[in-house]
């Protein structure tokens, strides 16, 4: 896979290749499905503005009315650090001024992007206070005001229509390419837009592994029906350092005598060993004990806890 940069941190051109006849459109197609449908993200969700009871109030003194102002709030691009769930945002401003999402007091829980390029409104009155604090939240997709909408919501409290979509567009072409003499190839360019909040790279990760994830279900459902029961995987780093020999572990002399006497000759035949076992072999004490512990620790290995 090939990777240009286009925009920093939003924009980004991914080359996949080379794919079987007919293999570009369908990746192509999956992807762009998944990114631009399934992939959460985080928004504003809801807003209380002093002195406002619900969205169709006027707003005294300033020059957008309360339907603009959410409309801008829903264009602000936010992230919530962590595995936060919700965070708050407040703010509170005097005077005639442009208001920008800069202004929202710090909170160490979200991340504005950009804010002071995300216009929120413009106080026309020098004696004019705008005070409001706003809901941060993580979702999938879009979601709609009416459903977002809390049972038993404070008065005041306004819902919004949030995109929680980190992407904003998502295209792919299909070009013939060539290995060698071999030309019956296809190359996917996939050409993804994020709002800032992720990289095209880190939401490209996430839809394949969505994808995945569902055909390693249906793979596992269909081995069922037909009573395939799969392999388990191989941990080969594991498999290496239970094949490793006891003299290669670099215990004390008298450790690895003990263990050569009672014919333990690797560091899986050691695993399976209870420390009582080991305690019952002539000569074989507890600095022996401990050392072949700290040994095994060092691998991530472990004595059993009881005789197989």
């Amino acid at each position: 896979m090939q990777r240009d940069e286009l925009v920093e941190k939003r924009r980004a051109r991914l080359i996949i290749e080379p794919l079987p006849r007919g293999y570009g459109s369908t990746l192509g197609n999956s992807l762009r499905r998944v990114l631009l449908s399934s992939i959460p993200g985080c928004a504003i969700t809801h807003v209380m503005i002093a002195g406002v009871p619900h969205e169709f109030a006027a707003l005294a003194g300033i020059l957008e009315d309360t339907t603009e102002l959410i409309f801008n709030l829903r264009r602000v691009q936010v992230k919530l650090v962590g595995s936060v769930r919700e965070a708050t945002l407040s703010l509170k401003v005097t005077g005639t001024r442009r208001v920008t999402a800069a202004d929202f007091a710090e909170n160490p829980e979200v991340e504005i992007i950009h804010p002071e390029e995300s216009y929120i409104c413009e106080i026309t009155d020098s004696k004019r206070t705008l005070e409001m604090s706003c809901i941060v939240g993580r979702g999938v997709g879009f979601q709609l005001a009416a459903d977002l909408k809390h049972k038993e919501a404070p008065i005041g409290e306004i819902a919004l229509d949030a995109n929680f979509s980190p992407v904003r567009r998502v295209g792919f072409a299909v070009e013939n390419t060539r290995v060698g003499k071999e030309t019956d190839f296809e190359r996917l360019i996939l050409t993804i837009e994020t709002n800032g909040t992720v990289t095209p790279d880190e939401v490209m990760a996430q839809a394949a592994s969505q994808l995945d994830s569902y055909y390693s279900w249906v793979r596992e459902e269909q081995n069922r029906f037909l009573g395939i029961e799969e392999e388990p995987e191989v941990d080969e780093e594991l498999q290496r350092k239970l094949a490793m020999r006891i003299e290669d572990l670099g215990l004390s002399a008298r450790a690895e005598n003990c263990l050569r006497a009672a014919k333990i000759k690797t560091v899986e035949e050691l695993t399976k060993c209870t420390a009582e076992r080991l305690m019952k072999i002539q000569n074989f004490g507890e600095k022996s004990l401990v050392d072949i512990v700290d040994k095994l620790a060092e691998l991530g290995l472990f004595l059993a806890e009881k005789e197989e």
